[in-house]
């Protein structure tokens, strides 16, 4: 239980993002993508969990005196230090052979994914604004990842859209860890004000709505109204982040906010509806 904690594969959510490309080039049902869609999930989310394990070893003393990471299996001492250095090793092969038989091309996306995000551990998480900027860029690696894993082509609207979606989560989470605990969980948090965040999420939910908007106009006329969904999610994490004070952990409000998770749900049938019944 301890080494499955270590994965968190409550994060693994975010490597949905890889199944982007495939649903909106209208490939869902096409076996053979499907498969390889499925597959570079599978390698992102040992990609993912092998760079966790390492955060967790290079901030083991630092978890060790934060009033919640400190019960993490490294900090805690439940599991360690050589075994999840092991276990690092083990999720890094496994995750690089399963890329490079997807493709050469993706292999070399996720390896690109890996050393961003250990040069942000090691060095660029500390730098303002720069720390959004490349963790928003993560989420886009997945998408771009997920189009060249199934060799489909992606529209920039799409790259625009996510990009924006994800400042917005990680300027909310940003600013939730602000309001709640002060710079005490992350550095770099000193530089921050909580307004400030709170411009940067406005501003980036407008960014998502407007590259979504004009992204609808490329499809079905039906496919335009599905913004309002969108709207409504946006607005309903807005109310968690910003009046509730509780948006630390955005993979969570799914389960926590059935309305988000019932929006989301319609959203996605709207759309599944709409791009392969009426056409994209």
């Amino acid at each position: 239980m301890q080494f499955l904690r270590l994965l968190r594969p409550s994060h693994w959510i975010k490597n949905f993002l890889v199944f982007v490309p495939l649903i909106f080039s209208l490939n869902i049902f096409r076996i053979d993508r499907l498969i390889l869609a499925i597959e570079a999930f599978g390698a992102f989310c040992l990609m993912a969990s092998c760079i966790y394990v390492i955060n967790d070893f290079l901030d083991i003393e630092r978890d060790r005196s934060h009033h919640i990471k400190k019960n993490r299996p490294l900090a805690s001492g439940k599991i360690p230090p050589i075994s999840a250095l092991v276990l690092a090793l083990l999720l890094f092969f496994t995750s690089s052979m399963m890329a490079v038989t997807i493709s050469p091309l993706f292999g070399a996306i996720l390896a690109g994914y890996f050393l961003l995000n250990i040069a942000y551990s090691l060095y660029l998480k500390h730098i303002v604004i720069i720390d959004l900027i490349l963790v928003a860029s993560f989420y886009l690696l997945r998408v771009y990842a997920g189009a060249k894993a199934i060799d489909v082509p992606i529209t920039s609207w799409l790259l625009f859209i996510t990009f924006f979606l994800a400042l917005f989560i990680v300027s909310g989470k940003r600013y939730s860890e602000t309001v709640t605990q002060g710079h005490a969980s992350r550095p770099v948090l000193a530089y921050y004000t909580s307004e400030f965040l709170a411009n940067i999420m406005n501003m980036s939910a407008t960014g998502v709505i407007v590259f979504y908007a004009l992204y609808t106009t490329t499809k079905h006329y039906l496919f335009t109204y599905s913004i309002f969904f969108v709207l409504f999610a946006l607005l309903r994490v807005l109310y968690w982040t910003q009046v509730e004070k509780s948006a630390e952990e955005p993979e969570k409000l799914f389960i926590k906010d059935p309305w988000l998770f019932g929006i989301i749900l319609l959203w996605g049938i709207y759309t599944i509806v709409t791009l392969y019944v009426f056409g994209g």
